[in-house]
């Protein structure tokens, strides 16, 4: 559950670094980050702390998908095809987390336009799958 690969090898490290240090937040224990259904509006990248994803199926049964940590990311499928999320996430251990939000990516791809061919390139080769 690292930034996809093919997205993370097409983007400088500087951008990268950039784009993930916008915003860093300390998250407390027992937070809902993203909520399954709810729309994609940001990404979220662990740099301290766990993480639990887990799905809701059709008759409310509850699915753990597994505990993400350090360097893992997640909701980056939803934001950039702009759909709901298809997890929750919730916070295991206070956890410092780096977001990346829609208006975030929208300004630097406006601003860079390698960057926006980057990830046009990353929308058209994923695969659509969940999160």
């Amino acid at each position: 559950l690292h930034l996809d690969e093919r997205l993370s090898q097409r983007v400088p490290r500087v951008k990268q670094a950039a784009l993930l240090g916008r915003v860093k937040r300390t998250i407390p224990k027992n937070t809902v980050l993203m909520l399954q259904g709810s729309p994609g509006v940001a990404m979220y990248i662990i740099q301290r702390g766990k993480v639990q994803l887990s799905r809701c199926e059709e008759h409310g049964k509850e699915t753990v998908l597994g505990v993400l940590s350090k360097g893992d990311c997640f909701g980056e499928r939803a934001l950039l095809r702009k759909k709901p999320y298809s997890e929750t996430a919730l916070t295991l251990t206070e956890c410092e987390v780096s977001v990346l939000r829609s208006e975030h990516l929208s300004f630097a791809m406006m601003e860079d336009p390698m960057f926006r061919r980057t990830i046009e390139a990353y929308l058209s080769s994923a695969t659509d799958y969940t999160d």
